[in-house]
């Protein structure tokens, strides 16, 4: 790594540094993000509790965004399980607050996505732009080596360069697949809020209208 890092011109060292900052903090970026996506997956609610609105809104919206089995722990046992008419009237106001605050929390994790999957497509630029700016030098460094004639002096040249875009073209592929994971979960989250969210509206509307 060391021989690797010595060989390469100024710019390329540059524009790697670049790169790497970039990969970093994006890296940095998505594990935070995956931290709060599964902070709550141990963690559980009752289902009575969330049918009888006395949940806190901001409490349930985390809950939905950051557990994976909101569905399959709520809508099973949560049926016939409005106590009372304040629970039913409660609930509806709870709902509410907790959709607008599951917009906003979504909303944030999505621009950390977002922001990861542009860091990607800048990775790759910046590898074009390595390789396109160390291709000279790259091959002066090896042309002066009195040893080595001009078509090997090519060879290792085109070498180097694939070396380097490999290098950079794969940290790009680490970061579009990361940000494409962490969104399929986001969407996945979302669509089940919003299951469960029409669910336990249409069994209000049932419950009232019995």
């Amino acid at each position: 790594m060391n021989l690797f890092w010595a060989m390469q011109p100024t710019s390329v060292r540059f524009l790697l540094i670049c790169i790497c900052g970039v990969v970093l903090v994006s890296t940095v970026r998505l594990l935070r993000l995956g931290m709060r996506l599964y902070q709550y997956g141990r963690k559980e609610i009752a289902p009575e509790t969330i049918c009888n609105g006395g949940v806190d809104a901001d409490l349930l919206a985390k809950y939905a965004l950051e557990n994976p089995r909101l569905c399959t722990n709520l809508l099973e046992r949560c049926r016939n399980n409005f106590s009372d008419r304040s629970a039913g009237e409660k609930l509806p106001y709870v709902l509410r607050l907790a959709e607008s605050r599951f917009a906003y929390l979504w909303e944030r994790h999505h621009a950390d996505v977002k922001a990861s999957k542009r860091a990607s497509l800048l990775t790759i630029l910046l590898s074009v732009v390595m390789v396109s700016y160390g291709a000279v030098p790259i091959y002066d460094e090896f042309s002066n080596n009195g040893k080595i004639t001009g078509l090997t002096s090519l060879i290792l040249t085109i070498e180097q360069l694939l070396l380097l875009f490999s290098l950079g073209s794969s940290l790009c592929a680490m970061l579009y697949l990361g940000s494409s994971v962490f969104e399929r979960t986001l969407e996945n989250r979302r669509t089940s809020w919003n299951y469960v969210r029409a669910r336990l509206q249409e069994e209000l509307s049932d419950w009232h209208l019995n």
